[in-house]
Order: C-alpha cells, then structure tokens, then sequence
C-alpha cells in the first residue's frame, strides 16, 4: 500500500503552479502582485484533495478541472479583455502540458513508485523532495533569466547605436535616451552628448583628456585648432549645484535608428571620466531628439 503524505502533496503542487503561473506572468509580461499568483496557486492545489472523497467523484470531471485552471488564471492575472485571457489561459495550459510531460517522463524512467489517483500523479516520499527542489530551483531560474532578458529589452528600447567620427576614426558606441538631460553647447544652445571617454580616447586628442583627467588648467593646451573645438558645459545634478564638463567638438555623429542613418555635423561630447553604465550596457547618455535624426 502506498503512502501518500498530504503536506508533502499539497506543497509539490503549490510550487508547480507557482512556477507556471510566474512563467505566464513573465512571458505576457503582466503587472501582477505575487501574492496573486500564490493565492491562486494555494487554491489550485487544495483542488487535488478532492481526489481522495469518492462521494466528490463529480469535481473529477474534464470540465471541472478547466474551471478551476480558469479561477487560477482570474484570481492570479485579472485578464482586462477576452483577447488577454485567451492569450494567458492558451500560455498557461502549453507551459502546464510541457512541464507535466517532462516530469511525468523523467519519473517513469526513474523510479518504480509512481502511481495515478483520479488523475492526480502521486510520487513517493523521496521523489516528492527531488521534484520540490526542482521546481525551486527551477522558478529561482526562471526569475533570474527573465529579469536579466527583461533588462536587455529594456535597455535596448532606451538606446541608440551612434558612430562617432572625428579625423576619419569612427566609433561606435550605444547611448542611453535619457529625457532629463539638457545639456547644452554655451555658444550655439545644440545639445550635448555625455560620452565616457575611456571608448573614445583614440577620437579626441591626448592634451584634452590630459585635462580631464588631472583637472589642468585650459592654458595647458597651445594648440589653435584644439583650442577651436572646446567647450566648457555648465551642468547641475543631485549633489552638484555648479558643475562644469569638459567639451569637445568632433566631425560627425551617425545615428543608427532601425534601417536608417541620420547624421549630424559637429556636434559637441561632453567628457565623462567615469563608467555612466556599471554594467556597460551604454557608454554615452544623448537627448531624446536625437533619435529623429535616424527617421
């Protein structure tokens, strides 16, 4: 006679609807509070008790089954039209069939105590902790992808590929579309583009970055056609009240937008000596209008 440990049967369940509940939620990328997503799953897995009260033998039906993965769906997601809901319920049920059929898969080649009550697939006790383990592990997994692919499109959606040209050198670097910069040139009010200018030290010449680095005086610089190009930018930010950038005027900037290339003469970077990106995701910060020069 097999045992069947209801703590051990409702907990496995919980964390399997848990896992494909958050993994409908990531994909259809849903604004959703966990707590949701948990109390559905709770409810789900008290449902597979009825299994074990003959006298309940109605709610074993095909039909009953699909209510109660649709009540999961409702109280986990709150679908706002009938599209979404078609949409999230289709997810739910691909992603619950494949996960179903692996685990159903790799324990019937791996273990002998595998039994089926009413539908309901019951392991023994040690298979039991194998697939919760697994399914933590495996909605840790989950999370920890999907947010670093959520950072990735995001990001990409708030950047821009420029190409940087001066004296016929091209760089190419991604800049990060920030609304709230509004730097612009003193001279002629363009606006400016913040560069850090470790990607750029073979475009701008050596005494500017020089001056930068050390914070040496403009006098430093005897040069006429250097001395053309720069351009001192006021800036104010969190913690910096009278701040002021190195500028520097280069040849061109191609923006990259879809299949297009815009292009822009001589526009002024300002010099950052530090990462603007920790994790390098982008090495300049531009204006928002920029990207209509690549329309």
């Amino acid at each position: 006679m097999q045992v069947i440990y209801l703590d051990v049967l409702l907990l496995e369940n919980a964390l399997l609807n848990l896992l494909i509940l958050y993994l409908v939620k990531r994909i259809c990328r849903i604004e959703r509070s966990n707590l949701y997503i948990t109390f559905a799953s709770l409810v789900g897995a008290i449902y597979v008790f009825v299994v074990f009260f003959p006298e309940l033998k109605v709610f074993y039906s095909l039909a009953m089954k699909i209510a109660v993965s649709i009540l999961m769906i409702l109280i986990a997601f709150w679908p706002k039209d009938l599209k979404s809901f078609i949409r999230q319920t289709l997810i739910f049920y691909g992603i619950a069939f494949f996960l179903g059929g692996s685990i159903l898969s790799i324990f019937y080649l791996t273990n002998k105590n595998v039994g089926v009550n009413n539908g309901v697939l019951v392991l023994n006790r040690l298979s039991s902790k194998y697939l919760i383990l697994g399914i933590i592990i495996g909605i840790i997994m989950v999370k920890v992808a999907f947010d670093f692919v959520d950072r990735y499109y995001d990001i990409k959606s708030k950047t821009v590929d420029l190409g940087i040209v001066n004296n016929d050198i091209n760089k190419r670097l991604r800049a990060l579309i920030d609304t709230g910069n509004s730097l612009k040139d003193p001279i002629t009010g363009n606006p400016v583009v913040v560069v850090d200018m470790e990607y750029i030290l073979d475009l701008i010449p050596s005494e500017i970055m020089d001056i930068v680095k050390s914070k040496k005086d403009l006098s430093y610089i005897t040069d006429s056609e250097i001395v053309k190009r720069l351009r001192i930018i006021p800036y104010s930010a969190l913690g910096v009240e009278n701040g002021i950038l190195m500028g520097y005027k280069v040849d061109f900037i191609y923006v990259y937008n879809k299949k297009n290339v815009g292009v822009i003469q001589n526009p002024i970077l300002a010099l950052y000596d530090k990462h603007l990106s920790s994790r390098g995701d982008y090495q300049a910060i531009a204006y928002p209008e920029i990207i209509k020069w690549g329309d």
